[in-house]
């Protein structure tokens, strides 16, 4: 029986595209033939290389810089320390774009509810209102991770790798 989340497609239609079943399993995960000839594109994990196995959401915070004063600095160290002994709190990466100048911190959550907890926290809000201060502008995208893969090499170094 096929699941909801679970496609047919008509072989056919592979060959026309050029797709081979081995790279689909590679992608997808798993892929099989139906009863009817027809492939099975099953998008769940477990792919052999797929390295997130539970839900998993990030926070990316990307920002311009002003000045840091030690204001700032006293109240993201707070932050982070706060972010770090939240339950649910996986990981984060932070990147620096040299051309543009901006920044970006990717936090790691088990569940939204745990991402809420920071943002609500005191500290947090306080340095919400007083960004204008530090920052040139910001956004922040909050994303569900479906899934992480790759080879073996950076497991455990980056957060969303470190998950299984």
């Amino acid at each position: 029986m096929i699941s909801q989340r679970q496609q047919l497609v008509d072989p056919a239609q592979l060959d026309v595209l050029g797709v081979d079943l081995a790279r689909l399993n590679r992608f997808f995960g798993h892929a099989g033939r139906g009863a009817n000839g027809a492939t099975i594109l099953d998008p769940r994990p477990p792919a052999p290389n797929c390295l997130t196995q539970t839900p998993m959401y990030s926070a990316t915070f990307i920002f311009a810089k002003k000045q840091f004063d030690a204001a700032f600095h006293t109240l993201d160290q707070q932050i982070a320390a706060i972010a770090k002994g939240l339950p649910g709190y996986l990981g984060e990466e932070t990147w620096e774009n040299p051309q543009t100048g901006l920044v970006s911190n990717v936090y790691y959550w088990e569940s939204l509810e745990a991402l809420q907890q920071l943002v609500e926290h005191p500290r947090h809000r306080e340095a919400k209102a007083a960004q204008g201060n530090w920052l040139a502008g910001y956004q922040i995208i909050i994303s569900q991770v479906i899934r992480t893969y790759g080879d073996s090499r950076l497991a455990g170094v980056l957060p969303a790798t470190a998950i299984g």
